[in-house]
């Protein structure tokens, strides 16, 4: 059975430890960036498709009153 000592000692060495900080640092850089990249693309799209949402509306509605004719679809 190990001591307390020995404990008290190792977790002390494992808390100085150092090694590898700068690549943890780096990773959770990487992961914060690619969270909030994600978020904000997601919103974007949803602002985009409202957006396209409420042109489609406004142009049927536009279609179907006569205010604009059929031939606003051809190219």
């Amino acid at each position: 059975m190990l001591s307390a000592v020995r404990i008290r000692t190792a977790l002390a060495r494992f808390l100085s430890d150092e090694r590898g900080q700068g690549t943890l640092e780096y990773v959770l850089l990487l992961t914060f960036c690619l969270i909030s990249g994600g978020a904000l693309f997601r919103k974007l799209i949803e602002m985009m498709d409202s957006g396209f949402q409420v042109f489609g509306a406004q142009l049927e509605r536009d279609l179907k009153s006569g205010r604009h004719p059929l031939s606003v679809w051809k190219n």
